[in-house]
């Protein structure tokens, strides 16, 4: 799999490339699922609705990614 950086997965999903949007799921998911999990005292059923309301609330707003702010 071919690693691409934020901001190229965020120009891919925005131009509605197919795979795009996998792609970026499946680059952040595992990160920010063990980011939460040990914030949210270890529930796997809290850690996966906070990362579903994560990615939805990051696809709304992905028109203001700033890549010099952080991936």
């Amino acid at each position: 799999m071919t690693e691409h950086t934020p901001l190229e997965l965020v120009q891919r999903v925005m131009a509605h490339e197919p795979g795009a949007l996998d792609a970026l799921y499946e680059q952040h998911v595992d990160g920010l699922y063990a980011f939460v999990f040990y914030r949210v005292g270890r529930r796997p059923r809290v850690a996966e609705d906070v990362v579903q309301d994560t990615f939805v609330a990051a696809l709304e707003r992905l028109e203001l990614y700033d890549a010099t702010r952080g991936s």
